[in-house]
């Protein structure tokens, strides 16, 4: 399972649970989601984590 590419586009967002959805990887314009402050990944098949992820700054829990 994937996330759409259009995710980056919603800018505003803070909160995004994700756990147990079998995802397997994240698209790169994850890292435009500026003002996301709680991820939740628990329990999916995500073997890394996309380019540019580390300019998350507002993430405070991963």
């Amino acid at each position: 399972m994937q996330l759409p590419k259009s995710i980056g586009q919603l800018n505003n967002l803070k909160e995004l649970l994700l756990g147990e959805n079998k995802l397997e990887r994240l698209p790169t314009s994850f890292s435009k989601l500026n003002n996301l402050e709680i991820l939740n990944l628990f329990s999916n098949k995500l073997s890394e984590l996309p380019r540019g992820f580390d300019s998350l700054k507002n993430l405070k829990e991963l």
